[in-house]
């Protein structure tokens, strides 16, 4: 009986032992899974580099293609800012005299005839009514030509014992003032863009550069035969011309022949750009 009762009491203690060693294993266990786990959190937060791997996972632009657009852009600026600051200048261009409006005068034959002597030469000054060439008509009546105004002759057209239609030139006579406005005479079409006060850009025939300014447009074109008479510069265009009288800044001689750029427009490359859209 003794014996058994030891027997149970051994087997009671074994089992006790038993399971507090397995309750320390099952502890020991738990922790090492703990530390295990909290080793492998450590390592894997360490091995992580967050920009690479952001950079991978967010394809971002490179450098090179930053500078790229970089550099289109201030291609883009650069252009912009040049075509607002550079003018694209439209002009009309003629030549013309410095002659007080409304031009030359003419003396004109009254009746056709024949021109029997010229009592004037380039550059002589004369009265107005004064007669500056004589002749005859086909019946032998005389013919007097007379000057319409006081000035100065600028040119004998007819030469003496030349024949002359009813109401052809014989002599042209620069007006008073003359040395204050130049005159041009422009295609119809092309004087419809002058208007008062326009800039104008004026050579000489010596190379001379000075400035000056539309002070006056003819109302009415004129043939263009009988405006380059007023003006005194030859024209070979046919149809209407119109008369236009700039003012210079500087003295010029009377008569003098000069080439007159009348700026019409001034505008930058930008605003003509946009005009276009």
């Amino acid at each position: 009986m003794a014996d058994r009762l030891s027997n149970d009491d051994n087997r009671k203690r074994q089992s006790g032992l038993l399971d507090a060693i397995f309750d320390v294993v099952e502890s020991d266990t738990t922790r090492v899974d703990d530390e295990a786990e909290s080793m492998f959190r450590a390592k894997a937060l360490d091995q992580i580099d967050v920009p690479a791997q952001v950079d991978h996972l967010l394809p971002l632009t490179s450098r090179r293609t930053w500078v790229g657009v970089a550099s289109a852009a201030i291609v883009i600026v650069a252009g912009i800012i040049y075509a607002a600051s550079t003018e694209s200048i439209s002009e009309v261009t003629s030549d013309g005299r410095a002659v007080a409006p409304p031009g030359l005068a003419i003396a004109t034959a009254s009746v056709a005839g024949t021109l029997t002597s010229s009592a004037v030469h380039d550059g002589n000054r004369v009265s107005a009514n004064q007669v500056v060439a004589r002749g005859t008509t086909s019946t032998g009546s005389p013919i007097e030509i007379r000057s319409p105004i006081t000035g100065v002759i600028w040119q004998v057209l007819a030469p003496e014992g030349g024949s002359v239609k009813a109401g052809e030139a014989v002599v042209t006579v620069l007006p008073p003032g003359s040395r204050s406005s130049i005159l041009v005479a422009l295609p119809e079409a092309a004087a419809t863009e002058v208007k008062f006060g326009q800039e104008v850009r004026l050579s000489g025939n010596e190379g001379s550069m000075l400035l000056g300014i539309v002070d006056h447009v003819a109302g009415a074109p004129l043939p263009s035969a009988t405006a380059a008479q007023l003006v005194g510069v030859p024209k070979t265009e046919a149809g209407l011309s119109v008369v236009v009288s700039i003012h210079p800044e500087e003295f010029v001689e009377p008569g003098a022949l000069f080439s007159a750029r009348i700026v019409v427009s001034k505008k930058s490359l930008l605003e003509q750009f946009l005009e276009l859209r």
